[in-house]
């Protein structure tokens, strides 16, 4: 993996009533170009081992949502 665009924002979402991490978050970069290079490049590889989805979002094209159990 290597480094990309910079990100204007990271949010990872917890489950509210215990406080744990969701499992995905979003990754806000600062156009559309930015979210789609990256997702393009990380999409389907492995973090500690275990394989990232990232998708874009459809409201938001300069945002990326990423997705994995390491994030459990």
């Amino acid at each position: 993996m290597g480094s990309f665009f910079l990100v204007a924002a990271v949010r990872i979402v917890h489950v509210k009533d215990s406080g744990r991490v969701g499992g995905f978050g979003f990754v806000i970069f600062s156009n559309e170009d930015d979210a789609k290079s990256a997702k393009d490049a990380m999409d389907r590889k492995a973090l500690l081992d275990r394989p990232l989805r990232i998708n874009v979002e459809l409201k938001s094209p300069w945002c990326i949502c990423c997705s994995s159990s390491i994030f459990r």
